[in-house]
């Protein structure tokens, strides 16, 4: 920016920003994820993942979430991943 560049780095880990390869492979290494849960519903689109859960009875519903939400928090540390928990979890 203004003609001011950074210093080269090289990358040791992952792909660089921006690169055609980046999308891709990240979807093929979260693809996977779907296979945790017989009960949960999930949307995959690029890196967003919504996950659904229905049923008749409420307290059984937040209980069974609970449980896969554990579930799938092993998961995202085995495979070296964070979740964003700073958008709403609905227990509606």
């Amino acid at each position: 920016m203004n003609d001011v560049k950074s210093d080269m780095s090289y990358v040791n880990c992952g792909v660089p920003q921006g690169s055609i390869l980046g999308p891709l492979l990240f979807i093929i290494y979260i693809n996977d994820i779907v296979n945790i849960s017989k009960i949960l519903q999930m949307i995959l689109f690029a890196d967003d993942t919504n996950i659904f859960l229905s049923g008749r009875n409420l307290n059984k519903i937040c209980s069974s979430m609970n449980i896969e939400l554990n579930t799938l928090s092993r998961w995202f540390k085995l495979n070296k991943l964070s979740l964003n928990i700073k958008d709403q979890f609905h227990c509606i």
